[in-house]
């Protein structure tokens, strides 16, 4: 199944890989890295996130960005707050034997993360264009990528609903995207991986080192 296969065109802004921009975090923002046998899902969290919003007054889709790890601020009318306005999918990425990254059969993640945006009400996006970005994000933080077979890193991308111009309407005119990636234990079947490639990172922390793309998502009561 093609990840293109539920994109809609409606929107003057897409999500475009071309167009990301990273702000890699300082010395000073570095967590360390716990030991593989002292794991715990959703304790340890990576350095960077991936986020882009939307703004349907604006166009669509915003300059999608990868930012230290960070919090978000909400407005209290935001939808997700009263209506429960909101998408996530859980994504692994595996170090192998060879020492390269793959991550666990993305475009089913991106099919069925746009199959929920339509039924929630929320922007949908070309989910080629979100694995090339989600490609980037581990390539930055691939160091937390755990050198085991029994461990990997859970990838977590989040689209939220935003919007506070009316806590009635149905849909979500305007949304955020979130990704951010945790270190965990535990291993799961390797069929269907896609390499991430591996492009060298320049040691500084000016602003938009790299262009890439973010995009929103999804997640059913089902986990494959």
């Amino acid at each position: 199944m093609s990840s293109q296969y539920f994109f809609t065109h409606s929107h003057t802004h897409y999500m475009l890989f071309s167009d990301l921009a990273v702000r890699l975090a300082g010395p000073h923002q570095l967590q360390p890295k716990p030991e593989t046998n002292a794991l715990q899902f959703g304790q340890n969290f990576t350095d960077h996130m991936l986020k882009i919003h939307y703004y349907e007054t604006l166009g669509g889709w915003q300059r999608p960005e990868i930012v230290p790890m960070e919090s978000i601020v909400l407005h209290p009318a935001a939808k997700v707050l009263h209506y429960a306005v909101e998408l996530f999918e859980g994504m692994k990425a595996y170090r192998g034997r060879d020492n390269k990254i793959r991550i666990f059969r993305p475009q089913l993640n991106m099919a069925r993360m746009n199959v929920t945006a339509v039924r929630a009400g929320l922007p949908t996006f070309d989910g080629d264009e979100l694995i090339k970005c989600l490609c980037r994000l581990v390539n930055i933080d691939q160091e937390w990528v755990p050198h085991s077979e029994a461990s990997s890193l859970y990838i977590r991308p989040t689209l939220i609903g935003i919007d506070v111009s009316t806590l009635t309407e149905n849909r979500a005119p305007n949304a955020c995207s979130m990704t951010c990636n945790q270190r965990r234990g535990s291993g799961k079947s390797k069929e269907c991986l896609q390499s991430v490639p591996v492009m060298p990172i320049r040691a500084c922390t000016a602003p938009n080192l790299g262009y890439l793309v973010c995009l929103r998502h999804v997640k059913n009561a089902l986990d494959y």
